[in-house]
């Protein structure tokens, strides 16, 4: 491909989303309380997304135990995957418990009730 046609595309990516807003015009602007109501459904995802991260390092300590064949540097290893994985939980879910106790600070109802 030559210069100015991998230019054009990248132009043409950039202008699209532009030009489809100009025709329909803007989203409606969005308060706090917009955010706010939006915060449970965020943290969720996110949530999972990062239990599974920690579960898939978990395994690979397993693994790592398992595999090691008593060799001190793949139990050094395994043992440092295990324990960033339980540090980054405990991490996670002080950060999901900051959450929940700004949510409920706000007044938006309990944090039993939305986060967990």
């Amino acid at each position: 491909m030559s210069k100015k046609l991998i230019g054009l595309l990248g132009v043409a990516s950039i202008a699209v989303p532009f030009i489809a807003l100009a025709q329909t015009g803007l989203p409606p602007a969005y308060s706090a309380s917009d955010a706010i109501a939006i915060l449970p459904r965020i943290v969720s995802y996110v949530w999972g997304f990062f239990l599974a991260v920690v579960v898939l390092c978990i395994i690979i300590a397993g693994y790592l135990f398992v595999t090691g064949g008593g060799s001190p540097e793949t139990v050094t290893k395994a043992r440092t995957w295990l324990m960033y994985a339980l540090v980054g939980l405990a991490i996670g879910v002080a950060a999901r418990g900051i959450i929940a106790l700004v949510y409920m600070v706000l007044g938006k109802g309990s944090p039993g009730t939305i986060f967990w």
